[in-house]
């Protein structure tokens, strides 16, 4: 996978970790309402002393709330290249070791004249 399918994932794990806390939202406000048409029927409850206005859960994408930021594919390839980078002298050392065999190793080498 690829930094574009890196992307594409933390994008969809991000929308839906929104979708969860504005559903998780919604049933709140549910209840709420539920419980103040429940008070007026039956007693009076704190239920009864809150506003009867919600605010909107908000945009995904809004600065001012939740921000849901997804990296570039820009930033992650150049975060796999320097992972990449920090283990080449490992690399490098167990390709060294291989034995010859698994080298597969090439003395077919043509020589232009």
């Amino acid at each position: 996978m690829g930094p574009r399918g890196v992307r594409s994932l933390l994008w969809e794990m991000h929308t839906l970790r929104f979708n969860r806390l504005q559903l998780q939202y919604l049933e709140a406000a549910f209840e709420s309402t539920i419980g103040k048409e429940l008070d007026t029927k039956m007693q009076s409850t704190i239920h009864s002393f809150l506003g009867n206005k919600i605010p909107d859960f908000g945009n995904f994408g809004d600065r001012q709330q939740y921000a849901g930021f997804v990296p570039s594919e820009h930033f992650l390839s150049e975060m796999l290249n320097k992972a990449i980078e920090n283990d080449e002298v490992d690399a490098n050392q167990h390709t060294a070791c291989l034995p010859v065999d698994q080298i597969a190793i090439d003395d077919s080498h043509k020589v232009c004249s």
